[in-house]
């Protein structure tokens, strides 16, 4: 509770504290060299029902196995790649709290509007990022980079998703 941010920083990045993931972490954070969003997809990047829920059901078991197999195809430290899923509630649930005048009274605009009515208020918007220790060039760099990512890592989840690939792959590493 003593402890301020700036004594933390101060004390890690001090030369009393040996090199490590902790004094790497805060020095890229010091010095602004923040990780990177290398791949960026929603729902709608996966058009196969199978893949998408592996990707955005509740199992997260996948997440470690993507980061080391993403870290070595990009010669990372796996402990350096992130793959995580943000989910964002429906506008549906706060847009149909707006209150409408109708006929004297006052309603929500869920009530007088059928097409709100209609929707489900669970829809979740969801994504599905990767984060890594990457420096872009220039702009070009940086598209032509993140299509790579993009389609690399799109295969890679494509295959751990196949439960067919997953028996060949287990069998393959007890060889």
């Amino acid at each position: 509770m003593e402890w301020s941010d700036d004594r933390l920083i101060n004390e890690i990045l001090g030369s009393a504290t040996p090199d490590g993931y902790a004094k790497r972490f805060f020095t890229r954070l010091y010095n602004r060299q923040l990780f990177k969003c290398i791949f960026d997809v929603d729902q709608n990047d996966f058009p196969d029902p199978n893949v998408r829920n592996f990707v955005f059901g509740d199992a997260k078991d996948f997440y470690k196995p993507l980061e080391k197999t993403v870290a070595e195809m990009l010669k990372l430290d796996s402990n350096e790649v992130i793959a995580y899923t943000i989910k964002f509630d429906s506008a549906t649930r706060t847009e149909s709290e707006i209150p409408v005048i109708h006929r004297m009274k006052t309603t929500v605009f869920h009530d007088e509007s059928t097409l709100f009515k209609s929707v489900d208020q669970k829809i979740r918007e969801q994504r599905f990022h990767i984060y890594a220790p990457i420096i872009f060039q220039d702009d070009k760099d940086k598209k032509k980079r993140l299509r790579e990512y993009k389609n690399g890592i799109l295969e890679l989840i494509g295959k751990m998703a196949d439960p067919q690939t997953n028996l060949a792959l287990e069998e393959d590493s007890t060889k």
